[in-house]
């Protein structure tokens, strides 16, 4: 087992050798089979540390990054301080810069003190200053070139693509010594005297950035795709190269721990190298070099630059610099004019660098750590039954956390046609990486909602971890039910029986005050059975059978509705004598008598309180009522009644308790659940 387990490991770096070694070896023959290239201009001072793991910092520069792409969460400062470690010795802030991130928009800009160099060149022209003096002196040529800033933006199109364009500022001054002879009676001499001349221009390019797979990433940019002169007149000699030509590179990770990366450019630079990338104390460590090849230089390599980088949430530290492997093409005025310079930092007559970058990440708002993935609607929405989506959730949500710890999300939604606020539903604990299922409840004030068809409206939810702004949110569209829409099932008729109770209330005690007399005279025990009988007649008193308006079984009526229009179907009776019974305390229950059709036929169920024993006061036919538990777990007797009987109560009742015993009792309805008794309570 362990020979199979050490022959797996062997097989896998040896694979991972045989990689990395091609690539190496293809860039390699590129670089040496090359001969007529410019100075690198792909070239980053921070080393190309980057990873995976430290991506939230910008750790390149315009120079390789023309695209502007970075990852950075919201603010990041940055610094580079450097310096020159031949020739003499010098230090300077290399680069100053500010990023900031809008959504899928990437600002960046910089200011550069530290990107310049002077060149003092010697003419090779010697003059007497006079003719009596014999003083001699050797005319020289000084020149400078500056870039002062440079700003960019990018644009993230979607996870595995971006573009975007830099622009930066050149200065670039001219100094050249001439002699001027003098004619004079007395004295002919020869003086010097200085030219100054500037040429300074903005510099543009663009690119795109390209992520097939996760560990691979391609680059593409222009190299000085436009070049606008701010100074007008004859072009100088001594100006900087700017030859147009395009950039190819890639990042590739191999393995978790190496990062592989690589430019080309069709000017003839060519640089590349490998990172390796450890955990360290809650950050992350990289340590790698690049080599790049200069035709301006003897050696095929022209030079080295290492770089150590350590990144944490907060902070990433890196440093780097550049080792040149050869002294360059000397001092002459005549050989510099023949090749120039088309880089300020990296050229045939830079000096060895260090460079110590810290970039500081400055979020003013929570790093987002959940996602939303999808939200599905279950329910639409039936406004008379808001107390059920308290208990249901009318939709749920797929969320994801993208974090590396585990989070507890408190999700909410809003529903403006039917909420005023953000209504909160219960919090779901999600493990780092895992996909949770998230239920989302609302809730509905009838007494404040108001719409008289059904209409299509949005529905906007949100998740929040930590603070109270939301970390994601989705939006799906949800349709809205008017009052008196029913989504079919027969339970939710409970909720339009209570709707109206303080109606329904009033209107009993109206028709039982009428009746005072008559339930005074009444035995105790028969004084519930006796104004379920008074109250049926009062309700079906001139009421007629009147089918749904939609022909369906999703609109019923409210008590108040069916009174006053006096009229209605099964459900809508049903729930308007229900309703009546219940305002005064006598329990009642749905009959739902099921159909394969799934249209059902809805008749009432009531407990008129009489023991089992007391069943001979009503009737001596036990098929007319049914034993049954009340609310507080009582036997009782219970008589079943056909609500589209609109004539009197008896005939109702012996038309109910016929319907009953046959499909629940004999038909074994009940034990089929092809008949369902439902409590409105």
């Amino acid at each position: 087992m362990i020979h199979l387990l050490l022959r797996k490991v062997f097989t896998t770096l040896k694979s991972l050798f045989n990689r990395t070694a091609v690539i190496f070896l293809t860039g390699w023959i590129i670089m040496s089979a090359w001969q007529n290239t410019y100075a690198q201009s792909s070239f980053n001072l921070f080393g190309e540390p980057g990873n995976n793991k430290n991506s939230d910092f910008r750790l390149n520069s315009l120079e390789s990054n023309a695209a502007n792409l970075s990852k950075g969460k919201d603010w990041e400062i940055s610094v580079l301080f450097g310096g020159t470690i031949s020739g003499e010795s010098s230090g300077n802030i290399y680069i100053l810069s500010l990023a900031k991130r809008l959504g899928s928009h990437y600002f960046y800009s910089r200011y550069t003190p530290g990107y310049e160099k002077e060149f003092i060149f010697s003419t090779g022209t010697k003059i007497l200053i006079t003719d009596t003096e014999e003083v001699e002196t050797t005319l020289k040529t000084k020149l400078s070139y500056k870039e002062r800033f440079g700003f960019g933006y990018s644009y993230n199109f979607t996870s595995f693509l971006s573009a975007g364009f830099s622009v930066r500022y050149f200065d670039q001054q001219f100094i050249e010594e001439t002699a001027v002879p003098i004619f004079t009676d007395t004295l002919n001499s020869i003086i010097t005297q200085t030219e100054n001349n500037s040429r300074n221009y903005w510099r543009g390019d663009i690119g795109v950035n390209y992520k097939p797979v996760e560990n691979l990433s391609l680059n593409v940019s222009s190299i000085n795709l436009f070049s606008l002169k701010e100074n007008s007149g004859v072009e100088s000699i001594y100006e900087m190269n700017t030859e147009k030509g395009a950039s190819f590179g890639f990042n590739y990770s191999p393995a978790e721990f190496i990062n592989l990366h690589s430019n080309y450019e069709t000017t003839g630079g060519v640089i590349g190298g490998a990172n390796f990338n450890f955990d360290l104390f809650g950050g992350n460590l990289s340590i790698g070099s690049s080599l790049f090849h200069d035709k301006n230089f003897d050696e095929t390599i022209a030079g080295i630059i290492p770089a150590v980088n350590y990144s944490t949430e907060l902070f990433s530290v890196t440093l780097s610099g550049v080792k040149y492997f050869s002294s360059g093409s000397g001092k002459l005025l005549s050989t510099f004019l023949e090749k120039k310079i088309n880089n300020v930092i990296n050229n045939q007559y830079s000096h060895d660098r260090l460079f110590v970058g810290v970039n500081f990440s400055l979020s003013f708002k929570q790093e987002k750590v959940i996602k939303f993935l999808d939200v599905e609607i279950k329910k639409e929405i039936f406004p008379t039954l808001g107390d059920e989506y308290l208990n249901v959730p009318f939709a749920v949500g797929k969320v994801v956390n993208i974090s590396a710890k585990p989070v507890l999300v408190k999700p909410a939604s809003l529903i403006t046609i039917i909420n005023d606020e953000k209504i909160f539903s219960p919090a779901v604990a999600i493990q780092p990486g895992d996909t949770a299922l998230i239920p989302f409840y609302t809730n509905i004030n009838n007494d404040e909602f108001k719409i008289d068809k059904r209409e299509i409206s949005q529905a906007n939810f949100y998740v929040t971890v930590l603070s109270d702004e939301p970390e994601d949110e989705m939006q799906k569209p949800i349709l809205i039910n008017n009052a008196n829409s029913w989504d079919g099932k027969v339970k939710s008729l409970s909720h339009f029986v209570k709707r109206d109770f303080s109606f329904s209330n009033k209107f009993s005690k109206n028709v039982l005050n009428e009746q005072k007399e008559k339930l005074e005279s009444v035995n105790d025990a028969l004084s519930g059975f006796e104004k379920i009988k008074i109250l049926f007649n009062s309700f079906v008193k001139e009421m007629i059978y009147v089918s749904d308006p939609r022909s369906s079984v999703e609109y019923v009526q409210f008590p108040n509705e069916t009174i006053k229009i006096k009229g209605g179907d099964c459900d809508d009776l049903s729930v308007g004598f229900s309703s009546l019974l219940e305002s005064i305390g006598i329990e009642t229950a749905f009959v739902d008598y099921k159909s394969e059709t799934g249209i059902s036929h809805v008749n009432l169920l009531i407990n008129t309180g009489l023991l089992p024993s007391q069943s001979n006061l009503i009737t001596v036919n036990d098929k007319k009522y049914f034993i049954r538990e009340d609310e507080n777990g009582n036997d009782k007797i219970w008589i079943p009644v056909e609500m589209t009987s609109l004539t009197d109560f008896e005939t109702a009742w012996s038309l109910g308790s016929e319907k009953f015993y046959k499909e629940a009792v004999e038909d074994f309805g009940l034990a089929k659940s092809a008949v369902e008794i439902i409590d409105i309570n």
